[in-house]
């Protein structure tokens, strides 16, 4: 289920990107939508590693948690830089016209 919220944040965040250099509106929704499924997708992954604790299933963690947090911490700064540049270019474009 992670990957699917990841996948529809990724896909919200490249909608925004799209939407403010066409100088459509949308933007700040398409944003808020990305960033909201960042922090389900986040939201999921604990979840799993909190059911792996749950059945003591210590190798599950110790095999798939430093790798997780180098990933999703990545992902979340990729998240939050894109959807910030979208924000510059539209607050940009709307003093200058």
């Amino acid at each position: 289920m992670w990957l699917i919220c990841g996948a529809v944040s990724l896909f919200f965040t490249v909608l925004t990107l799209i939407l403010t250099f066409r100088g459509k509106n949308g933007g700040d929704w398409a944003s808020i939508c990305a960033l909201s499924f960042t922090a389900v997708t986040l939201l999921l992954e604990y979840k799993m590693a909190m059911e792996w604790v749950c059945r003591e299933d210590w190798t599950a963690l110790s095999d798939v948690l430093p790798t997780m947090f180098t990933t999703l911490a990545g992902y979340v700064i990729l998240q939050i830089l894109l959807n910030a540049i979208a924000l510059g270019i539209r607050r940009k474009k709307r003093s200058a016209g």
